[in-house]
């Protein structure tokens, strides 16, 4: 256990924006009970270019953004159909993803670090990324019934869309 948590620590998975989407995992019988409980549906306006690359936005954090993981990770809500199949890496603090087992759910999920340079990867190999705009600042401030939106300081996915073009 000590080797894997000295491997996990120092994992270069993490940073380097690279997506290991496990794709049986999104088909597990576990996602239906998650989706009953919190239930969650995905509308799109317009049809999303598969040739193109996007950074995407979501709102409210919660606390562990169970509803991220629903969008990105889930196969019954059939995300990556509705988005023509665009490679889209969703974000999480560095420190979630070094967790031992909870960092390799999350990195399965086909989850990257949100720091600027595993973004920037990330865009570079024309993928798209989910952003949690609002951060883990945002997930202490929730109630029910009254998410609460935090960008005073979380202007840096803006940015990055920019740059990527």
């Amino acid at each position: 256990m000590a080797l894997y948590t000295a491997f996990k620590i120092f994992d270069p998975r993490v940073e380097s924006g690279k997506s290991y989407l496990h794709k049986p995992l999104l088909n597990l019988k576990f996602w239906e009970y998650l989706v009953s409980y919190f239930p969650c549906t995905i509308d799109f306006e317009e049809t999303l270019d598969s040739g193109s690359q996007y950074v995407f936005g979501y709102h409210p954090h919660g606390i562990l953004s169970y509803g991220a993981q629903l969008i990105g990770g889930c196969g019954k809500l059939k995300m990556r159909e509705k988005c023509n199949d665009i490679d889209i890496r969703p974000v999480a603090l560095p420190i979630a993803l070094r967790v031992p087992i909870f960092g390799d759910y999350l990195l399965a999920l086909g989850t990257i670090s949100c720091s600027r340079t595993s973004i920037r990867n990330a865009l570079k190999e024309r993928a798209s990324v989910a952003i949690v705009v609002g951060g883990a600042q945002e997930s202490l401030h929730g109630e029910p019934g009254k998410p609460e939106l935090i960008l005073d300081k979380r202007k840096g996915f803006v940015r990055e869309a920019i740059m990527a073009g």
